[in-house]
């Protein structure tokens, strides 16, 4: 064995590492989405309020921009996600007892069969609701459904 290569818990104590920092990023996109769509709702509560016939194209383009940053942010998490399964597979490849080094995170403790909810958790689920609520506002103040 070579002095370069790791030790299998410095290896694991790298992959953690890694995958802290993408959950940073997930925690920073979330945020940024959070506080876009805050603005950009309290925009266009302003606006159609008001209930004047020149605030149609702004609200118009609010909800495209909306829709946007939502799915921007969506396939930057997804990314994430997936670097985040590579890291953790790369570990599993490893093959070394739970017992004797936990894994590196959490996924790694659930059976393969039972992590099929990852498109439920809020990285995935949330920037969908509100694409999907900048659709609902576009109708409604677009074509008055």
């Amino acid at each position: 064995m070579s002095e370069d290569t790791l030790k299998p818990y410095e290896y694991a104590r790298l992959l953690r590492e890694m995958i802290q920092n993408e959950n940073n990023f997930v925690n920073q996109r979330l945020g940024w989405m959070s506080t876009f769509n805050g603005i950009l709702f309290g925009v266009v509560y302003f606006l159609w309020k008001e209930e004047k016939q020149y605030h149609t194209i702004p609200i118009i383009f609010i909800c495209f921009a909306g829709f946007l940053i939502d799915l921007s942010i969506l396939i930057a998490l997804r990314a994430s996600e997936k670097v985040r399964i590579e890291l953790n597979n790369l570990w599993e490849k490893k093959d070394i007892s739970k017992t004797e080094i936990p894994p590196v995170w959490g996924w790694g403790v659930i059976d393969k069969k039972d992590r099929k909810n990852r498109d439920l958790m809020p990285w995935s689920l949330i920037p969908l609701i509100l694409m999907v609520c900048w659709g609902i506002i576009f109708l409604f103040h677009a074509f008055g459904f």
